[in-house]
This record gives structure tokens, C-alpha cells and sequence, in this order.
């Protein structure tokens, strides 16, 4: 009897030890507000739902300094050029990379002139071009709200 009571709290504690290593099937996030909408480029919510669903190129830290996000670099080429090097391996949930290509997608369908809001964001010369497969440049007259949709 004490040999298969042994058994049993080992297996109990090998049980406790497996269960914190298994993944959970669901999220849970606390927000402020509720979506209204599923696209970053027309989300008016709070900037905390946003970034708990998006990445972003580019990201503040606790002191307001830029730090990487879905870009790895970025420098200015002249007053009205940026230049983003994209993080190599990241991809969408359905697979697709992340890539110049698709963040020139969505830099460019929110500036659709079919899309309601669609100079709400960015200056309206705003102009995208991809470098390569993991750099794109984008080139308009400044605004301050310029960084807040540079969005993949």
C-alpha cells in the first residue's frame, strides 16, 4: 500500500509540474473600451486596444523614446523621407509575411480617397515605395500624427 500511495503522489506532483507549462486555449485582455471595428486604420478606441491586437513599426517605452517594433531601424533620409528596415521572420496569423509590401498596403488603403477618413491621418501627399522585400520609405509634408499610422 505504501509503494502505490507513492505512486500516486508522484503522479500528482508530476500532474502539478505539467499543468503551468500547457498553453491556454483563450486570451482575456482588459481594455477601456469595446472594438467598433477590427481595422488599425479606422479603430477610433482608446491606443491600448489597439496595441494589444497590432504591431506597429515603431514603439514608445515608459519615457517616451522610440523603440523598435515591426521595425528593427529607421532614419530619416531628409526633412520629408523615412526609411523603415522591417524585422525579417515575422508573420500575419494566417501565415503571410510581414513584409515592405504589405505594410505599404495598409499605409496606402487608408489613404484611399474611397475610404471615409481617409486623410484623417496622414497629409494627403503622403507617399509610400518599397526598397526591397524588408524596407520602404515613406515620404510627406510632417504632421505630428504622422507615427500613429504607421501600422502594419
Amino acid at each position: 500500500m505504501k509503494a502505490s500511495g507513492r505512486k500516486l503522489a508522484t503522479l500528482a506532483v508530476l500532474i502539478s509540474l505539467v499543468t503551468p507549462f500547457s498553453y491556454a486555449s483563450e486570451l482575456v485582455i482588459a481594455q477601456p473600451a469595446s472594438a467598433t471595428a477590427m481595422d488599425p486604420g479606422f479603430l477610433k478606441e482608446a491606443a491600448t486596444l489597439v496595441d494589444n491586437i497590432f504591431d506597429t513599426l515603431v514603439l514608445r517605452d515608459k519615457n517616451m523614446q522610440l523603440q523598435p517594433g515591426l521595425a528593427t531601424s529607421w532614419k530619416a533620409l531628409d526633412d520629408t523621407t523615412w526609411q523603415f528596415d522591417l524585422r525579417p521572420g515575422v508573420t500575419f496569423t494566417n501565415g503571410e509575411p510581414v513584409n515592405a509590401a504589405a505594410v505599404k498596403f495598409s499605409i496606402d488603403r487608408i489613404l484611399d480617397p474611397g475610404q471615409p477618413r481617409a486623410n484623417h491621418f496622414l497629409h494627403p501627399h503622403h507617399l509610400s515605395r518599397l526598397k526591397s522585400p524588408a524596407t520602404i520609405r515613406f515620404a510627406s509634408t510632417p504632421t505630428a500624427r504622422t507615427h500613429f499610422c504607421l501600422r502594419a
